[in-house]
């Protein structure tokens, strides 16, 4: 009987934790839609979107797993940011996590898409920002991105622990960044 008792009690212990890490998807969408309120509709996004492309958060398996990509949509939808360039799928290998996230005045922009390496492997939540914007998006999971950018664009590539890289895009429309330790 104290067996079962133990079992029973450590079964318990375990369906409380990944309860308790469920409700990390809860407190996301919480600071999304605070960011919104706070004018800060492009951190929500991306903040949204990089919850999206967690394999920690996927592996969890909670029930609320797809209200993270529905609240995207709802910001997008209200603030008309695109959602089309993004993807909930872990298994796209080259659906951004984020694309530029300031819209762009003039005509004149191009897409620039690319993956970031370090040691050969990809690179998860990158920003790639283009210098003198603030013109930013993220890595996905697969360390691809995309980025629409003005002609002569510089990018600014940080990542932590990395040395930050500016990449000048030049005529280029795809990039491989290799990052090295700072």
């Amino acid at each position: 009987m104290k067996k079962l008792l133990s079992i029973l009690f450590l079964a318990l212990l375990s369906s409380t934790a990944v309860m308790a890490q469920c409700e990390v998807i809860d407190m996301v969408i919480n600071e999304a839609r605070q960011a919104v309120n706070n004018g800060n509709t492009t951190h929500a996004i991306n903040l949204l979107q990089r919850a999206i492309d967690s394999q920690t958060i996927r592996d969890l398996n909670c029930s609320n797993y797809s209200s993270l990509a529905e609240e995207k949509r709802r910001i997008e939808g209200q603030h008309s940011f695109s959602s089309s360039s993004t993807s909930t799928s872990s298994t796209a290998s080259k659906s951004p996590s984020s694309q530029s996230t300031t819209p762009q005045a003039s005509q004149n922009t191009k897409t620039v898409t690319g993956t970031i390496y370090y040691k050969k492997s990809p690179v998860a939540g990158a920003s790639i920002k283009e210098k003198g914007t603030n013109n930013i998006a993220v890595s996905n999971q697969n360390g691809y991105f995309s980025i629409k950018v003005q002609p002569g664009a510089t990018l600014e590539i940080r990542y932590i622990g990395c040395k930050p890289e500016d990449v000048k895009v030049g005529s280029k429309s795809e990039l491989k960044i290799k990052l090295k330790d700072s």
